[in-house]
């Protein structure tokens, strides 16, 4: 590559790490827990070989410290937007543990009005999450070029005693994507966003529950095919005065007539006195239709 061209490569970057340095020092400072959102989807334009797809999922929340403990089964249905678009929809049915540990005697900042001493009365609570409507797409930026914009809402429909893994809030996220070639079968992306949390109307629990945020976060992706990639991941959140660093590695592999499976864990490596867990570990199972014109064939 000309010498020309990798300085205009490396500019956008720049100034989107800028961005990003500036943005994380305006934060706020008031209190709040930082609950559990999942990471937008974006390992899906990275596949571009189906029309429309349906991700099953399970997830499995721990943490020693808390001896907090969640389970859950999840549905991720994405269809295509146009040419390059994604819309996408997921739900999750939820158990959640909190053992000896409630949630308002870990946080008593958080009860609302209508929470007695020992809400929830039990120490293992189970209902459906709060589900979210999602769209991923290309944009195409000052400064930054083409990149991926994605937005997405959670509908307030869930139950307060699931928090912090799930609530009867309605959280607002738009985020940035910008991917950058590094070498034939090696990229990194990085991801800003901001997260505007509604609160819920049951008074079980305050707004302080549902702080706003923004966050960024830095992935270095291995890709030798759509469906066979292996990424690290470090993300770091504010939402508000609490703070919230993960590092997440996810290895797709491929299976037969298009389909894929993967594997993931998550670990907090920051913010620990306000994090919903300590570490997540996650098995995907995405059955897919091809996209037009293509044939789904077997995995060698």
């Amino acid at each position: 590559m000309p010498p020309w061209q990798v300085g205009r490569c490396w500019c956008s970057p720049l100034n989107f790490v800028v961005v990003l340095a500036v943005w994380s020092y305006l934060g706020g400072s008031a209190h709040a827990q930082v609950a559990h959102l999942d990471p937008l989807p974006w390992y899906v334009p990275t596949d571009t070989s189906f029309s429309r797809c349906l991700d099953v999922s399970f997830d499995r929340f721990q943490d020693s410290g808390t001896h907090w403990l969640g389970n859950r089964v999840g549905l991720t249905g994405v269809m295509r937007a146009g040419q390059r678009g994604f819309f996408y929809v997921r739900a999750y049915l939820l158990s959640f543990h909190s053992n000896d540990l409630p949630v308002l005697q870990r946080w008593p900042d958080i009860a609302g009005e209508e929470a007695g001493e020992n809400w929830p009365g039990e120490n293992r609570s189970v209902g459906f999450a709060s589900p979210e409507l999602g769209l991923l797409g290309p944009l195409r930026l000052p400064l930054l070029g083409a990149s991926w914009i994605g937005l997405a809402t959670g509908l307030p429909v869930g139950k307060n005693e699931l928090y912090p893994f799930s609530s009867a809030s309605m959280p607002l996220r738009v985020a940035l994507r910008k991917e950058l070639p590094l070498l034939r079968f090696l990229r990194m992306d990085l991801v800003a966003g901001g997260l505007l949390h509604l609160d819920t109307a049951k008074e079980t629990l305050n707004e302080t529950a549902f702080p706003n945020g923004i966050w960024f976060g830095v992935s270095v992706v291995w890709s030798l095919a759509p469906r066979r990639w292996l990424s690290l991941t470090l993300l770091d959140e504010q939402r508000e005065s609490r703070r919230s660093t993960q590092v997440s590695l996810a290895w797709w592999i491929p299976l037969r007539f298009g389909h894929s499976f993967a594997l993931g864990l998550s670990q907090h490596v920051a913010g620990l006195a306000d994090r919903p867990f300590q570490t997540q570990f996650t098995l995907i199972w995405r059955l897919q239709s091809p996209a037009q014109g293509e044939m789904a064939t077997p995995a060698p």
